[in-house]
C-alpha cells in the first residue's frame, strides 16, 4: 500500500499515467480497487486493474461501486449464513 502511494507521489509515474490517460488521484482508494483481498497487489493485478480504468474517471466510479456491492454481497450471504444456523430463517 506504502509502496504503491510513493510510486504515485512520483513526477514521472504521475506523468506515465497521465499519458495513459488514467485519473488517478488517491493512491489508498487505487490500491483497495486493485487488491483482491490479500493485501496485497501482483504485477498481475496492477496492469488488469490499470487496463480497465484507463479512459475516463466516471470508469473508475463504476469499478469502485462495484467492488463495494461485492463485499456487500459477502457481508450479507454471510449474515444469512449465520441466521439460518441460529434457525431464526429457513431459505
Amino acid at each position: 500500500e506504502e509502496e504503491l502511494q510513493m510510486i504515485f507521489e512520483d513526477a514521472q509515474a504521475k506523468a506515465y499515467f497521465q499519458g495513459l490517460d488514467l485519473e488517478v488521484h488517491e493512491g489508498l482508494s487505487l490500491f483497495h480497487m486493485l487488491d483482491d483481498g490479500d493485501g496485497r497487489i501482483t504485477y498481475e493485478e496492477f496492469i488488469n486493474g490499470i487496463l480497465r480504468f484507463k479512459g475516463q474517471a466516471r470508469s473508475i466510479d463504476l469499478i469502485a461501486t462495484h467492488l463495494d456491492v461485492k463485499q456487500l454481497r459477502l457481508e450479507v450471504n454471510g449474515l444469512m449464513r449465520s441466521l439460518k444456523d441460529a434457525h431464526w430463517i429457513h431459505r
